[in-house]
Formats: structure tokens, C-alpha cells, sequence
């Protein structure tokens, strides 16, 4: 089963990084890419994703200079209001303690996977740790992957 991945990411330079890190997951992926928060907005309405990678300080659209965590935070919720199950790992290099609190009160815990079993829907990291991002990749996309060998009778 292919792992349908929304990355919302305006750094060209955590683009580039990011390509690299899913090109190398085992198993096979459809990355979009989007830099703003309208463009992402757009796709949730539109696509369906089995997992999303979202930078918080991110521009209101295509051109527009005014990077603020709160678009991210939009994104963020608006992502939980059309696709609640949705795996969100939010990769950010923004100062966290003011926004991250809030979201991490909330329980966004769900059996996503159909193993009986609950899992955090939400996974944050920050951007000088993007060398664990491989690692929380690879872990979602081998249980998208898995969903591929359950019948349904």
C-alpha cells in the first residue's frame, strides 16, 4: 500500500532534506508538497493522506513573507477536523513551549491501524532533530504499508 504523505514545509533546505528521508523509507511513498497554509489547506480538502509532516511557521500562501506559527497551527487543526485520523508529525524550528502545550493537552490518540491497540496521532520534533525524522518516517509508513496484507472478508 503506497503511503500517501502531505508535507507542508517552506524551508527549500528541509524540502530538499525531507526528499531524501522519504526517497529512502522502505516501502513505497507519494510525497505532496506544499509551502504555505492555503496550498495545504486546499490538499486536505481535496486528498485523502495517511500522514502528514507539518512546519509550524509557515507563510498564508504562495509569495507572502508572513511566516507566523499560528498558519501552522491552522493547518494543524484544520487537518484534525477533516482527516481526525490522520498521523501528524509536527516539524518545527519555531521557539515551542507558547503553542505546543495546547496542542499537547488534547488527546489525539486513535487505533489508526486496526491493531486493537491506540496510537498517538501526533508526534512533534524539532527541526535541529531532523535526524530522527527518519526514523518516526519510516515507523508510519511501514504501518500504512501493513494495512496492505489485511482482508477484508
Amino acid at each position: 500500500m503506497t503511503a500517501h504523505i502531505l508535507v507542508v514545509e517552506d524551508d527549500e533546505e528541509f524540502v530538499s532534506e525531507l526528499k531524501k528521508i522519504i526517497a529512502g523509507v522502505d516501502g513505497p511513498t507519494l510525497p505532496t508538497f506544499v509551502t504555505n497554509r492555503d496550498d495545504a489547506v486546499a490538499k486536505l480538502d481535496s486528498e485523502f493522506f495517511d500522514f502528514a509532516i507539518l512546519d509550524l511557521k509557515i507563510p498564508t500562501a504562495r509569495g507572502s513573507l508572513d511566516l507566523d506559527p499560528e498558519h501552522g497551527k491552522y493547518v494543524f487543526y484544520h487537518a484534525r477536523t477533516v482527516s481526525p485520523g490522520t498521523k501528524i508529525l509536527v516539524l518545527t524550528g519555531s521557539p515551542s513551549e507558547d503553542f505546543i502545550a495546547p496542542l499537547i493537552e488534547q488527546k489525539h490518540d486513535a487505533d489508526i491501524w486496526g491493531e486493537g491497540a491506540k496510537v498517538h496521532t501526533v508526534e512533534f520534533l524539532k527541526k535541529y532533530q531532523i535526524d530522527q525524522a527518519p526514523e518516526k518516517i519510516n515507523r508510519v509508513v511501514a504501518a500504512i504499508r501493513a494495512l496492505s496484507d489485511i482482508e477484508l472478508l
